[in-house]
């Protein structure tokens, strides 16, 4: 399989991961429940899939095991507490433009990359659409006439700059991983430190696991398998894209997945699905395809 067919079935996979991930937030789920179970459950189906690796288990698979699950549970802290502030429609696209922008030009410097012409028309094309998803105000209005919050105060500069910061350097750090150590091994490990980390958040943050897990446990326990199973699989694929392609390409056909989520959220959440959507996508495609003539 080649990099770009992993890079793409990666972020339709992670896509569908974060376009469902509504669903337990709608139906009032208790969110650190869901994400505990998810990251179990992604770690069980690790076990079942890569069991055979454990023999290739070091201390240096174990480092960056824990450093993926502080780093994944870190950004989604920092995503939570901003989306407290700021419309997911509007922190999502921002983030992922500037991690993506990031990723590019640190990448020529760090790793001596230089990507082809059509590469880097297809990167500034894969900004562009990421940029422009971003809602509207149309987009934003409320059933009773509110408007979701776009307005970026000091404090969600600062949360924004801590996701992108967070998700550059674990990515240049996951470049690491991939070409000194068995990803395989790795996923044997990292989701169960993010549960782990998660859980320690609940306890920074003073909420009680009592309270975490007090409801009935079985819809999280459902979702945490769905979501879990996803998630797996397109961490997996992302790690082969990265380790298979080059880097600053494979994390903007990754970046992509934000394009899934629109899809996704027009089939499952009856979310209009505009005229200027439906053209994104198929630049998105375009884009595709300037990085495979690349």
């Amino acid at each position: 399989m080649s990099w770009l067919l992993e890079a793409v079935l990666g972020a339709i996979i992670i896509g569908t991961f974060v376009g469902l991930f509504k669903i337990p937030s709608y139906k009032g789920y208790q969110p650190l429940a869901v994400l505990t179970f998810c990251f179990l459950s992604s770690g069980i189906a690790a076990i079942i899939l890569f069991h055979s690796y454990f023999a290739l288990t070091t201390p240096g698979v174990i480092l960056c095991a824990a450093v993926w699950g502080i780093a994944f549970s870190s950004m989604s802290a920092l995503q939570m507490y901003a989306l407290k502030y700021v419309d997911v429609g509007v922190l999502s696209p921002l983030t992922s433009a500037l991690n993506l922008a990031g990723l590019s030009v640190l990448s020529v410097f760090i790793l001596n990359e230089r990507p082809s012409i059509y590469a880097w028309v297809g990167i500034v094309l894969v900004i562009i659409i990421i940029v422009l998803m971003r809602q509207t105000k149309s987009e934003r209005a409320m059933a009773d006439g509110t408007f979701a919050s776009s307005a970026f105060t000091r404090k969600v500069i600062l949360l924004c700059a801590g996701i992108v910061l967070i998700n550059i350097g674990y990515s240049f750090f996951l470049k690491y991983e991939v070409t000194h150590f068995s990803i395989e091994a790795i996923q044997l490990y990292q989701y169960f430190f993010a549960a782990l980390a998660t859980l320690g958040y609940a306890f920074l943050g003073k909420t009680k696991l009592r309270e975490v897990f007090a409801k009935d446990l079985r819809p999280s326990v459902g979702w945490g398998m769905v979501l879990g199973t996803l998630s797996a699989c397109g961490g997996y694929l992302y790690y082969l894209s990265v380790q298979h392609g080059p880097f600053a390409l494979a994390n903007a056909v990754g970046a992509l997945y934000i394009v899934v989520v629109v899809l996704v959220a027009a089939l499952f959440f009856k979310e209009k699905l505009t005229l200027k959507r439906l053209v994104l996508v198929i630049l998105a495609v375009a884009a595709v395809l300037l990085m495979q003539f690349s």
